[in-house]
């Protein structure tokens, strides 16, 4: 409870929207030294945005918010108050906690599985008729989501709601429909607004880029994150 109240209330600080965009090749303990890449007024601007055109294309339908914890808790959270604020107050909640074996060495092999599921989809009967909105904080493959749509495919209909997509997910945007950004790197990490690296960082109010060395760096141009 301490450390939600905590992210709740470093929200409440102001970024400068002249704050200068920095990465970092590493991120160290100290957070002061990632500067806002998406600063915290670009970032809620985009969920309002996203709460506007699910408020439109569910409006009068049956209607579940899912949460993917731990990191899309912030999205989540200002989604449902915007929608409150566009006078969508009558839908479902739900969330889960989906475990990746990080030991697997292929994409393929991966195995997503449960840790827990609360609100309406802890009753997989009660998705008939149902509209699920997932809301997970980015996306890079895609497995994830996959795995929660086969997990509800009871459900009338199965979106994803998340801030960032990454690089290789760009041929799986078909299948996002409500997004805050696109980025071109698969690499980089993004942390803040919920999103973390190694347990770091999930605190920031803004979202930073940690920059990510690679090998070959002739195609590395500045890489300005399309919008």
């Amino acid at each position: 409870m301490k450390k939600q109240n905590k992210f709740k209330n470093s929200l409440k600080v102001q970024i400068s929207s002249k704050e200068t965009r920095e990465t970092y090749p590493e991120a160290g303990k100290d957070a002061a030294k990632l500067r806002a890449f998406y600063e915290s007024d670009e970032v809620t601007r985009k969920i309002q945005e996203m709460a506007m055109k699910i408020s439109k294309d569910y409006k009068g339908k049956p209607l579940a918010l899912v949460c993917v914890e731990y990191g899309g808790r912030p999205l989540y959270n200002l989604l449902v108050d915007n929608l409150h604020s566009l006078g969508i107050t009558n839908f479902y909640q739900g969330s889960v906690k989906v475990e990746i074996d990080a030991t697997k060495k292929s994409e393929d092999r991966i195995e997503p599985k449960f840790h827990f599921e609360s609100g309406i989809v802890s009753d997989l009967s009660k998705l008939n008729n149902m509209n699920l909105v997932i809301v997970d904080d980015q996306i890079n493959s895609g497995r994830t989501f996959d795995f929660l749509r086969e997990r509800y495919k009871k459900a009338s209909s199965v979106e994803l709601a998340t801030l960032i997509v990454k690089g290789k997910a760009k041929k799986r945007m078909d299948d996002i429909k409500y997004y805050g950004f696109y980025t071109k790197s698969s690499t980089d990490k993004y942390v803040g607004f919920g999103m973390d690296y190694k347990e770091q960082h999930r605190e920031l109010p803004y979202v930073a880029r940690i920059k990510q060395r690679k090998q070959n760096n002739s195609n590395n141009s500045k890489d300005h994150d399309s919008r």
